[in-house]
């Protein structure tokens, strides 16, 4: 890599414009009392910078470890700070209504994103964990739409923690409504489009089964 590609893909990684000079921080040997200090890094470090972009010579390997363990970043990350990563499309449609009701395994497609978008947006459990299920209905209006893509964290199904989700009722139902557990642990089922449709709620004695599938994190359709 050339210092020009890697002080791009420092700013990318780390959301700030860096400098030649922050590169010659990094192979300056010289004692300082402060290792940050731009004024105090030696000629020597600033020469060797120089001499890379005036012959066009890329850093070894050995190079690009120090320049990330100084950073704080992964080698991998910064040879390529902005990789695209499939997630699954799984055509079940999670209603926004009173269910749509599961009659085959669904069809899954791969969904290709920027991992560097999702990590800027979202907190997720981990990017494997995300999948992007088609909402289907109206009564989350105006939050979401019918026809809208979801993208979903299968690794965050404590709906103590109240949020939008997708489950299953009675292995039967797949849906996707507002969700909060009361303090009796009665599960309240909420619709964004209240005028509409009232919320229901769920009690421990009514044998109803609730299957999470995940917390929505966000519309893709309103933007990632």
């Amino acid at each position: 890599m050339l210092v020009g590609e890697v002080l791009r893909n420092l700013q990318i990684l780390n959301n700030k414009k860096y400098k030649q000079v922050e590169l010659a921080i990094v192979f300056d040997d010289e004692e300082k009392e402060d290792d940050k200090d731009k004024d105090k890094v030696s000629t020597k470090a600033r020469a060797f910078i120089n001499n890379r972009l005036k012959r066009n010579q890329d850093f070894s390997e050995n190079e690009l470890e120090k320049i990330a363990q100084y950073y704080k970043v992964s080698v991998e990350d910064l040879k390529n700070p902005d990789p695209i990563v499939e997630l699954d499309l799984i055509h079940y449609h999670p209603s926004c209504g009173k269910g749509t009701e599961i009659v085959a395994a669904p069809y899954v497609e791969p969904f290709r994103i920027s991992k560097n978008s999702i990590a800027s947006y979202l907190k997720c459990s981990s990017y494997k964990n995300l999948k992007i299920f088609p909402a289907e209905g109206d009564s989350m209006e105006d939050t979401i739409h019918d026809g809208d893509f979801l993208l979903v964290d299968v690794g965050r199904r404590d709906i103590s923690v109240s949020g939008v989700y997708v489950f299953i009722l009675n292995k039967q139902d797949i849906r996707c409504k507002r969700l909060n557990l009361t303090v009796k642990n009665y599960l309240e089922v909420i619709s964004d489009n209240k005028a509409k449709y009232d919320k229901e709620i769920i009690k421990p004695s009514d044998n109803i089964e609730v299957e999470i599938i995940g917390r929505v994190l966000v519309n893709l359709n309103k933007g990632l």
